[in-house]
């Protein structure tokens, strides 16, 4: 079938993880900035807010990656299972990011950090993205919320409403974000704090990947579009993003910026992951690059409490910061990502039969 010829031999899809790499890049370079020993904030200001980019990748990353195993499981069963859909997501992402709360807690005990109980529970519940007034060390877990807001709401409207009427609801979500946006930013001046992290604010870009997983076959069926996708001619997409990050965050960056970077984002995605063997598509999937996006996970996790720019301590400056960043989140993935992981493709092995996904 169409979406299982596009995953590779070892169930990955080409370039993902790559892009994954690239997008944590962004976001480990915007938190440094300003911390002792590393590129002042000013020095970067020509590029704009590089993390949020990152972040923005992640999200069109997200919404395809779940479509496209979504879909492929409706193709191999007919159906969805939205027992076996949250169940994975459990495994994959619950274990990291409560033993982080864990250690966040014990730091807490020890006096290390400063928490409130509200950014614990906000954290614990995924409802941080809707408290602008948080810590800096649960910060970043806001991109974590609307995440896990987006695996409870997308599957289960592929199951209720069916696969057409869902997609038609992803288009719209698309074209009215930036409309919510604007108006929140001219009209409604207690919604601002939220804007860009309450998840009506910030669907968009999920909502772009998961429609570049719906129509990545009707796409594919067009051979003007495969030809020049292959082309030299599309070769400008995957820098498209950063130029267009340059733009001043003005009213009209608010209403028509964002939904260009989300777009050109997807045709990146699109032309990486058809089209490896390009330049930078060999480097997207060279190993220590891949192995940077499987990390990814973890290492966003852990580089929230060392790459603080107001932080005093030693491990607050450049290099170290990036090395206890770093040294965290290999401990993560080795010690709790990959055994829960192990133990999902254990269960599913046994109880369903079956093995699916990449992520």
């Amino acid at each position: 079938m169409y979406n299982q010829r596009l995953l590779s031999r070892q169930g990955h899809i080409p370039s993902l993880d790559g892009i994954r790499a690239v997008s944590i890049a962004l976001v480990l370079v915007g938190h440094l900035a300003g911390t002792p020993n590393f590129l002042n904030r000013e020095s970067l200001s020509w590029a704009g807010d590089v993390g949020a980019l990152g972040v923005r990748v992640f999200f069109v990353i997200s919404g395809y990656l779940i479509t496209r195993l979504l879909m492929a499981e409706h193709e191999r069963y007919g159906g969805i299972s939205l027992a076996r859909f949250f169940l994975r997501r459990t495994f994959r992402i619950f274990p990291a990011f409560y033993a982080f709360l864990a250690v966040l807690a014990v730091g807490q005990g020890f006096g290390w950090i400063s928490l409130t109980r509200a950014d614990f529970f906000r954290a614990a519940t995924y409802t941080i993205n809707y408290f602008p007034g948080r810590s800096w060390e649960v910060g970043h877990l806001w991109s974590l919320a609307v995440e896990e807001q987006f695996y409870l709401l997308w599957p289960a409207l592929l199951v209720l409403a069916g696969k057409d009427r869902a997609f038609r609801i992803a288009a719209g979500t698309v074209l009215l974000s930036p409309i919510v946006r604007i108006v929140i930013l001219l009209w409604i001046p207690e919604l601002r704090p939220g804007l860009g992290e309450a998840f009506h604010t910030v669907a968009d870009p999920l909502a772009t990947g998961c429609l570049l997983a719906g129509w990545e076959r009707w796409i594919a069926a067009r051979p003007g579009w495969k030809d020049w996708l292959r082309s030299a001619r599309s070769a400008w997409l995957p820098v498209a993003p950063l130029l267009l990050n340059m733009v001043p965050g003005t009213k009209l960056g608010v209403l028509f910026t964002q939904s260009a970077q989300n777009l050109v984002i997807a045709g990146a995605i699109l032309r990486l992951v058809w089209f490896p063997d390009t330049p930078l598509g060999r480097f997207l999937n060279w190993s220590p690059v891949r192995f940077v996006g499987l990390l990814s996970y973890s290492l966003y996790l852990w580089q929230q409490i060392f790459l603080n720019r107001k932080g005093l301590e030693i491990w607050h400056q450049f290099p170290l910061n990036l090395a206890a960043a770093v040294g965290c989140g290999l401990a993560s993935y080795y010690l709790i990502e990959r055994p829960f992981l192990a133990w999902r493709e254990t269960w599913e092995t046994r109880w369903l039969g079956v093995r699916t996904g990449n992520k």
